[in-house]
Order: C-alpha cells, then sequence, then structure tokens
C-alpha cells in the first residue's frame, strides 16, 4: 500500500504543478485548444482517481483489520486524500481560468471587430466631408465666375 500511495502522491502532485504552471493563451483559437486539452487531463485525472479510490479502500481495511502501524496508516490516507483534493481543486480553477480566458479572447476579437468597423466610418466621413467642401467651395467659386 506504500508504495501504491507514494506513486499516487507523486503523480497527484506532478500534475497540480504542471496545471499551475501552464500559461494562458493568445487568441480564441488557442484558448478553445487549451479548453480541450484541459478535458483529457480530466479524463486522466479520474482513471487515476480510481486507483486512488483503490488504494484508500486498501488503507482503510487495514486500519479496520488493526495490525500494523495506524497512525501510519491514516497519515498516508490523509495526505493521499489530501493530494486529490488539491488536484481537483487546481484542475477547477484551471478550467475557471481557461473558461474566462477563452471570454476575454471573443470579447478582444469583437472589439478589433469594432475598432475597424469604426476606423472605416471614420475614413469615410473624413472622405465625404471633403467631397462636400470641395463641391460648396466649387458652387462658391461658380458663384463668383457669375
Amino acid at each position: 500500500m506504500k508504495a501504491n500511495q507514494r506513486l499516487l502522491l507523486d503523480w497527484t502532485w506532478k500534475q497540480t504543478d504542471e496545471m499551475v504552471k501552464k500559461g494562458l493563451p493568445k487568441n480564441k483559437t488557442e484558448a478553445e485548444s487549451f479548453i480541450l486539452g484541459h478535458q483529457d487531463w480530466k479524463a486522466e485525472i479520474d482513471a487515476h482517481a480510481e486507483h486512488i479510490d483503490s488504494v484508500k479502500s486498501f488503507g482503510q481495511n487495514l486500519v479496520k483489520s488493526g495490525p500494523g502501524d495506524l497512525a501510519e496508516i491514516k497519515d498516508a490516507l490523509r495526505k493521499l486524500e489530501d493530494a486529490k483534493s488539491k488536484l481537483a481543486q487546481a484542475w477547477q480553477d484551471r478550467k475557471k481560468t481557461l473558461d474566462q480566458a477563452l471570454k476575454l479572447q471573443v470579447f478582444l476579437g469583437y472589439a478589433e471587430q469594432s475598432e475597424n468597423w469604426m476606423s472605416n466610418r471614420e475614413a469615410f466621413l473624413i472622405n465625404e466631408d471633403l467631397g462636400r467642401w470641395r463641391l460648396f467651395r466649387g458652387s462658391v467659386l461658380c458663384l463668383r465666375a457669375l
């Protein structure tokens, strides 16, 4: 049990650290890709959770049977449960961050579209005003010539 518990602890700590260290997406496509990868990560975590639960069950049965160092077994079970909980929380935190990053990228895309639209309209209005000025100036010059 101790060897399995140690392997699972190491795996959960490694996964938690990797999640914390991952960067943020730089565009909408990357955000969507990160979210899909994060979902795959959840499947891997769920697969390991079954193994964690079986090790916990075995440890709990050892505690019930009574032989051996009960305090050490209980401590190992507690550490394993804590690591599992921290990994689940890290996954949820990362999911929330990625969802927010996707929303931000969508917003930035709309903002860029709006800026482009306003720039085009501004250029159109400037040219239209310039055209009116030329027409007005031409009309004034024609009136002077009369």
